[in-house]
């Protein structure tokens, strides 16, 4: 490219040697441009590492957060997989109980049937042992009375 600028011949240089200062002046300052550019890539190359650097930090504390996080539901699994075993025991040793209970109950009742049939007995046989005491009361006063009248005989002459 071409600038068309108005030569200065008057300083004594051809006009070629102007356009070939000039296209080096460009050449270089298109040099410097580009060094400048490659120095600035560089530089957003540089940031752009950085910043995968810390994307692959961060990919990798992301990483340990959900093995943690897989670690504290194991935990729970496993804490929820004890309580519902202790509460199968429970229910299982409640039930154990429970029969024990009602077996105790039915020994109960049948006892307390016993005891009141045992009371009742106990009464009619301290019924029936008042009315043989009493029964051998009268005897015995029925057989004092005979003896002292046999007795009241034999000492009186016929």
């Amino acid at each position: 490219m071409k600038q068309d600028k108005p030569r200065d011949v008057s300083i004594g240089e051809p006009a070629e040697e102007s356009d070939a200062v000039q296209t080096r002046v460009s050449l270089l300052t298109v040099r410097e441009q580009t060094a400048d550019v490659r120095e600035q890539t560089a530089d957003v190359r540089e940031q752009t590492a950085d910043v995968r650097e810390k994307n692959a930090d961060v990919r990798e504390k992301n990483a340990d957060v959900r093995e943690k996080n897989a670690d504290v539901r194991e935990k729970n699994a496993d804490v929820h997989e004890y309580e519902v075993r202790l509460a199968e025991q429970t229910q299982v040793a409640s039930d154990a109980l429970i029969t024990l209970l009602q077996l105790a109950n039915e020994h109960l009742v049948v006892s307390s049937i016993e005891s009141q049939r045992l009371t009742d007995q106990q009464q009619k046989t301290q019924e029936r042992l008042e009315e043989a005491k009493n029964a051998a009361e009268k005897a015995s006063l029925t057989k004092s009375d005979f003896l002292s009248g046999v007795s009241h005989e034999l000492r009186s002459p016929l």
